[in-house]
């Protein structure tokens, strides 16, 4: 019986086009993206650390997402590998790289979705006003 032999060590990503003009466009854009996002997460943590008013938990939670989106957004969604796919000429990923890029979209995206829950739940709690008999 034949077998397959191959052996697959990179995969090749063909994107949206072969224009240049294209690729830095998008590279902007996603440059800009990534740096808001990051931006904005980490400003969310350094207020909460800086305001004694923000020790609450529901701060607390919402500083725990914040440092999973910053995970997320940086290592998950691919943002540095596609900016520097958008600058060369060849387009490509280890399989190594892609299999340990799912697997941290996988763990992120499973404690998010820990995480959401028990935000809203607090959230639930702490809108019920408290009435004593």
């Amino acid at each position: 019986m034949w077998k397959n032999k191959t052996v697959v060590t990179e995969f090749i990503l063909l994107g949206f086009g072969n224009g240049p003009e294209l690729d830095s466009l998008l590279f902007l854009m996603l440059l800009l993206i990534a740096i808001v996002t990051i931006t904005g997460n980490i400003l969310i943590i350094v207020l909460m650390v800086a305001n004694q008013h923000l020790h609450t938990p529901m701060y607390f939670f919402l500083g725990n997402l914040a440092c999973l989106e910053i995970c997320y957004s940086s290592f998950c969604q691919g943002f540095p590998r596609m900016l520097v796919d958008l600058l060369l000429e060849r387009k490509f990923i280890s399989f190594s790289a892609c299999v340990l890029q799912l697997y941290l979209v996988i763990f992120f995206i499973t404690s998010v979705s820990f995480w959401v829950p028990c935000h809203t739940t607090d959230m639930w709690l702490y809108a019920i006003p408290c009435t004593t008999p």
